[in-house]
């Protein structure tokens, strides 16, 4: 559609729609480059591994089968507007998707109106992968950039290294329901990638 959205007819199969956003690979290196300054900034000096390196963001959305649904239409939002701005939140369900009888979808359908006409539940879910490192890592990078002379509290070393400059964003309350650590937990000297999943939002 033209301000963006997309249009599914109900008479379509169940709907699963998606969208990825990846992270450049060597923001990783630039993150090691100066995470003992984020973390100064932040008084963080124990469990560091729990911090996490986001490499990808990916958002499902999708609707539950059923044998017959009403005439109507399904109303998704752009890519771009899934993310609240300055967090890693979803919006609220309604801004991201809504049923609709009308095909130009102004009049939407609230999730009880939707329910209540036999339009089968959306899910909206957001899953978030990225990498994290065992606390030895940060304190050796902190004993090898002070014999380098440099600061390891500063961003001194990511300048010298042409690095962009990370910045600490305003506090944002946790959006994540649960951490899935392929390896089961293990504690590990080199880095780990872990799973963030995000909280699902459905119509009931």
């Amino acid at each position: 559609m033209e301000n963006g959205w997309t249009r599914v007819h109900s008479d379509m199969e169940p709907i699963h729609a998606y969208h990825s956003i990846y992270v450049a690979y060597s923001l990783a290196t630039e993150w090691l480059s100066q995470a003992n300054y984020i973390f100064s900034c932040l008084n963080i000096t124990s469990n560091r591994q729990h911090a996490v390196f986001v490499n990808s963001i990916r958002y499902d959305i999708t609707s539950q089968p059923g044998d017959s649904f009403p005439q109507g239409f399904l109303f998704l939002c752009p890519a771009t507007d899934l993310l609240l701005d300055h967090s890693t939140g979803l919006q609220h369900l309604d801004s991201v998707a809504y049923w609709s009888l009308d095909p130009a979808g102004i009049d939407r359908l609230s999730a009880e109106d939707a329910n209540d006409l036999g339009f089968p539940a959306i899910e909206v879910n957001m899953e978030v992968l990225g990498q994290s490192w065992d606390g030895s890592i940060y304190d050796g990078l902190r004993e090898f950039h002070q014999a380098k002379g440099f600061n390891p509290d500063n961003q001194d070393v990511a300048r010298h290294l042409g690095h962009p400059l990370f910045e600490v964003s305003p506090d944002v309350p946790p959006g994540f329901s649960f951490v899935n650590e392929p390896d089961g937990g293990r504690e590990s000297d080199d880095e780990d990638s872990v799973a963030l999943s995000h909280g699902k939002v459905a119509q009931t």
